[in-house]
């Protein structure tokens, strides 16, 4: 399964409680208990540092970087594949 981890947003004031950690760490146990889930894997830009920190402290590993994988604003840009 895919997680759409930039999609999981707080807002700026809640940043650094923990909330979408918490989030994902739920989603993921979900998916396996109730989904009969192999993985799942989440792509995000290479730029958002917070939400690939964010994914590594629910447990994902980042597994590759795909350079210039995706157009953003007329611009090639890197992306993240990570793991769980």
């Amino acid at each position: 399964y895919r997680l759409n981890a930039e999609r999981l947003l707080a807002g700026r004031r809640h940043w650094g409680k923990g909330i979408v950690t918490g989030a994902i760490e739920a989603i993921v146990k979900y998916a396996f208990e109730n989904l009969d889930d192999k993985g799942i894997y989440a792509t995000l830009f290479a730029t958002t540092f917070g939400s690939i920190k964010t994914l590594e402290k629910a447990g994902f590993i980042k597994e590759a970087t795909i350079r210039n994988g995706v157009i953003k604003n007329n611009s090639m840009m890197n992306y993240s594949i990570n793991c769980f």
